[in-house]
């Protein structure tokens, strides 16, 4: 997707889409068994239950995965709350790069080990995470638009890593300080994307791994 269909899109998301993120607070507690904290974050996001056990399927991958999810959730606790929204505009690109972090680990098993599919790049010790993101948009259908908003997501947490202004008067580089409310439009974009992305995702791991379904 080219920049300014990108930038259209992104601007029909934050006029169109109002999340449940910035409804209702999570008073989020410490995890009890960290064995389905990445089933905890999932639930939280697209506000459900997703019903999957993740450790056996991720494999060696889990522990990765699951410090991500711990470290996403810890922005939510009761420490980083201030009032009025469920996040602090300053734990807010945490949460973006932990739960992609997460995500990444989930997409990595769905290409090896379900469709036994490598990721596209010519030196495995130099791919990056927009390797992962690109060979879901080349596959089809669902597959695809994985892969598009995984690049949604990609780009949100660069912009706001990665903004350079222009040089101070001591002719150093510095950086834009973001808003708040360039934050929280960063937030709820991003989670939109996330909720599409798990939406799909969560449906294609209990389709192959239907014996770590959990039970109603």
């Amino acid at each position: 997707m080219n920049f300014t269909k990108q930038r259209n899109y992104i601007s029909s998301i934050e006029k169109n889409v109002i999340t449940t993120f910035e409804k209702e607070f999570l008073n989020y507690n410490l995890i009890s068994n960290e064995d389905e904290v990445i089933e905890d974050l999932i639930d939280y996001i697209i506000q459900n239950q997703c019903m999957f056990h993740f450790k056996v399927p991720l494999g060696a991958d889990f522990d990765q995965a699951k410090d991500s999810a711990l470290n996403a959730l810890e922005c939510l606790t009761k420490n980083n709350y201030n009032g009025k929204h469920n996040i602090m505009p300053r734990k807010i690109l945490d949460w973006i790069r932990h739960v992609l972090k997460c995500l990444d680990r989930l997409l990595v098993i769905y290409l090896f080990d379900i469709i036994e599919k490598d990721i596209d790049g010519k030196y495995f010790n130099h791919l990056k995470e927009r390797h992962i993101y690109s060979t879901f948009e080349n596959l089809e259908g669902d597959l695809k638009i994985i892969g598009e908003k995984c690049g949604y997501i990609y780009n949100t947490r660069s912009d706001l890593e990665h903004d350079l202004k222009e040089l101070d008067e001591k002719g150093r580089i510095v950086f834009k300080k973001k808003s708040s409310k360039i934050l929280r439009r960063a937030y709820d974009f991003v989670n939109a994307q996330y909720i599409d992305i798990f939406n799909i995702l969560v449906p294609l791991y209990k389709e192959h791994y239907s014996e770590y379904c959990k039970k109603e």
